[in-house]
């Protein structure tokens, strides 16, 4: 689950350079990544065996091999405009919107063996949850849980965004994939909530598929025409950092004295920053005046205290530190299963 900082959002994707022998994992990096056979994909799905994904310009459907991306086998579509495709592990479903309808085909001939109506007007994206098949429709922005008899509607959830285009049912969870906000959406299938986001690893995000060995997630993207391993977990922090900018920071306590008289004494207490997950000190503190002493709080707070006696007045007494640092933005990755019993019961929810 991410949860977002006040300060900033934060997407995390991160691509590693092929000379490096194993990419970082954390939440959203790209550790993997597999060639389309055509840039046009809307939909992808995996039997064990093989990936399967549809392209809506040649309206046909791939067999690849999920390690190399080489093309396999190819189906004829059953419709014009297939938009989503799933497995139930012995047959492949694919969405059509032409149609309105979802058929299932025996992967090893492309004969039709069932056809079912599809709700809504603007079906796209499929997944199968080993019984029903998920469906969402942009225009009624929505997702159905459908029988895969008759299409009868069991169940209805919000999208989790506008644009809704690639669908996957993994760990139990069902995935989904925003075109508009560029993001992968993790979603509690029984009460629809959203549990967690990831950003897409390209523009256009459309098929969405368990990778193999269900650790990680695969996204084929209409626009940059390929297929990404996007990694759903790892790491040592659950924190991922982006957008680092270096800055001198420059702290100055000013105590004047308008008074008649001098002050006895003056004491002045600046709050030391430690590395956390959004900076690093990189340097300091750097004192102008060095302090009486650097202690600690009951919480565990640093800070630097000066005294200063007999203030003249008029009188002024300064008190400057810098430090050079590094800030980042940064995502926070919680997996809702990992979420421990001492959350009380509403936010855990």
């Amino acid at each position: 689950m991410r949860t977002r900082t006040p300060s900033a959002i934060v997407i995390a994707a991160m691509a590693l350079a092929a000379t490096d022998p194993a990419p970082a994992r954390f939440p959203g990096a790209i550790v993997g990544e597999i060639p389309l056979p055509a840039p046009h994909v809307t939909g992808m799905a995996g039997d064990g065996k093989a990936l399967w994904v549809a392209d809506r310009k040649a309206d046909v459907i791939y067999s690849l091999d999920p390690s190399t991306g080489s093309v396999k086998a190819e189906i004829p579509s059953p419709g014009f405009r297939p938009v989503g495709i799933a497995s139930d592990g012995d047959h492949l479903w694919v969405a059509d919107i032409q149609s309105a309808k979802a058929f299932r085909i025996e992967t090893a001939t492309g004969k039709v063996t069932r056809e079912i109506p599809l709700p809504g007007a603007y079906p796209q994206g499929l997944a199968h949850d080993g019984t029903h098949l998920w469906i969402a429709d942009r225009g009624e922005g929505k997702i159905f849980r459908i029988s895969t008899t008759d299409g009868t509607i069991v169940k209805t959830i919000a999208e989790p965004a506008k644009g809704v285009t690639g669908l996957a049912w993994l760990d139990g969870w069902l995935w989904a994939a925003g075109r508009l906000d560029d993001e992968i959406y993790r979603i509690d299938p029984d009460r629809g909530l959203v549990v967690g986001v990831l950003p897409s690893p390209g523009p256009h995000p459309w098929g969405l598929a368990p990778a193999p060995g269900g650790e990680d997630l695969l996204v084929a993207d209409c626009q940059d025409g390929k297929i990404e391993k996007v990694a759903l977990s790892g790491g040592d922090d659950p924190w991922v950092r982006r957008d680092p900018k270096e800055y001198v920071l420059d702290f100055t306590d000013d105590v004047w004295n308008y008074g008649k008289d001098s002050l006895d004494t003056v004491s002045s207490h600046v709050a030391l920053p430690v590395d956390g997950p959004g900076q690093e000190i990189l340097d300091g503190p750097t004192y102008g005046a060095k302090p009486l002493e650097v202690v600690e709080n009951s919480v565990g707070q640093g800070y630097a205290r000066w005294l200063f006696e007999k203030l003249a007045a008029p009188g002024r007494a300064t008190v400057q530190v810098s430090w050079k640092v590094r800030l980042f933005r940064a995502d926070w990755f919680i997996d809702p299963r990992e979420v421990g019993s001492s959350i009380p019961k509403e936010v855990k929810q």
